[in-house]
C-alpha cells in the first residue's frame, strides 16, 4: 500500500481500497488530474461510488480538488485563478469548469499554470 490512509476508510471493502491505491499510485507517478469517471472505468464501479469513494479518500487526505477550465478546442487544462480569458495553447475563449482531484497535495498550487 502506497496510500496508508487509504486503509481507515472503513466503508469500503478491501480489495475496492487496494486496486484504488494501485490506480492512485499511477496517477501520482505522472501528476494527472483525473476525474470519478475515469476512477469509475478504471475500477469497473458505477460512477456514483467511485464519486464516494473519492470523497472519502479526500477525508482522509490521500487525494484533493482543483478547480480548474478546460479548453473546449484543444483539450488543456487550466487552474482557475480567475485571469484565465484565453488557452495559452489555441488562444481559443471556450472553457468547461469543474473540479478535478489530485494526489498532489503539497504543490497542487504549481500544477497547470
Amino acid at each position: 500500500m502506497y496510500f496508508v490512509n487509504l486503509m481507515s476508510i472503513k466503508s469500503f471493502d478491501k480489495d475496492l481500497l487496494k486496486s484504488l491505491d494501485s490506480l492512485l499510485v499511477n496517477f501520482h507517478s505522472s501528476a494527472e488530474l483525473f476525474t470519478p469517471i475515469r476512477v469509475g472505468k478504471n475500477l469497473n464501479i458505477p460512477k456514483d461510488l467511485s464519486y464516494q469513494l473519492l470523497l472519502s479518500a479526500r477525508e482522509v487526505g490521500v487525494v484533493d480538488t482543483v478547480f480548474v477550465r478546460k479548453c473546449s478546442n484543444c483539450g488543456k487544462l487550466i487552474k482557475f485563478n480567475g485571469s484565465n480569458a484565453v488557452c495559452p495553447v489555441c488562444r481559443s475563449t471556450n472553457f468547461k469548469e469543474g473540479y478535478y482531484f489530485t494526489t498532489d497535495l503539497y504543490k497542487r498550487e504549481m500544477m497547470y499554470q
